[in-house]
């Protein structure tokens, strides 16, 4: 029997120990990144689809928004102004109608009688060929004689397809020192010049008129008594008389009716130079280019 132990034990040393398996650990999960975006920074976010509270809106995605949305930041700062930039699609009516929409539709940009106070708007459409400017009363001051300057700086731009380089032009220009493009119609410097030469030039025709009046007069007297008594009136009473009589009330009624004039011209100029300070109301206006 203890050779039959030995053999067990041989066959024992000499078999390979047994080992589990081995299992690969699971693959790890890999979540796939969502495609970019094809949407402009510069849409509307949701809530506000048509963009009344964006500073620039950009639907087709026509603005670089690194260029034009620090020239807008700029010239907002350096007017106070409530300034947005709109990069318009297709419009029916143009841009004044679309203007219209807007301010009927965006809280922020009416008040119930007019465009709200400090209210800048810059939008062009490349389907129309359209560039406006429009503004509140409280820009009247700034923009009166900049927002056509800055239309015209950016319709050629526009033109040629620069569309970012033609809005940053039309800002820099509503900030700038434009040139004037035409003169108020009630200009009081214009009435207190005109009134005064007319007050002067119609003073003088007036005395000397009088004064040839009065010398026919004294002829006239001078004549009638000849003819009456065959002699010439030496009597220098009714000259002195006549011409103490008329010459000197007729100045004085000639330096009052011109002291009227003026007063009058003075009164105009005030009731004009006041009604200018009080008209501010919103303007701009469209070009096509």
């Amino acid at each position: 029997m203890a050779w039959w132990v030995l053999i067990g034990a041989a066959l024992a040393a000499t078999t390979p120990a047994t080992t589990p398996p081995t299992v690969p650990p699971p693959a790890p999960t890999v979540t796939a990144a969502p495609p970019p975006s094809s949407t402009p920074a510069t849409t509307p976010v949701t809530g506000d689809p048509l963009g009344c509270t964006a500073v620039v809106h950009d639907p087709r995605g026509e603005l670089d928004p690194a260029v034009v949305g620090p020239a807008a930041t700029r010239a907002a700062r350096a007017l106070g102004a409530d300034l947005h930039v709109r990069a318009e699609t297709d419009v029916d009516g143009g841009l004044d109608a679309r203007m219209a929409q807007l301010e009927a539709q965006c809280p922020t940009w009416w008040t119930g009688t007019d465009r709200a106070s400090d209210l800048v708007v810059v939008m062009y459409s490349s389907t129309e060929r359209e560039a406006s400017v429009f503004y509140g009363p409280g820009q009247s001051a700034a923009l009166e004689f900049r927002w056509e300057h800055a239309v015209d700086e950016m319709g050629p731009r526009f033109a040629d397809g620069a569309y970012s380089a033609g809005v940053v032009a039309g800002l820099e220009a509503l900030v700038a020192d434009a040139p004037v493009t035409y003169r108020p119609s009630s200009d009081p410097v214009s009435y207190a010049d005109d009134d005064e030469a007319s007050g002067s030039s119609a003073g003088v025709p007036a005395v000397v008129w009088l004064l040839l009046i009065a010398v026919v007069v004294v002829a006239v007297v001078r004549v009638t008594g000849f003819v009456r008594t065959g002699e010439w009136s030496t009597d220098d009473s009714g000259d002195d008389d006549t011409g103490s009589g008329w010459a000197p009330s007729s100045r004085r009624r000639s330096w009052s009716s011109s002291t009227s004039r003026r007063s009058s011209s003075s009164s105009r100029r005030s009731s004009s130079s006041s009604s200018r300070r009080s008209s501010r109301r919103s303007g701009g206006g469209t070009k096509r280019w």
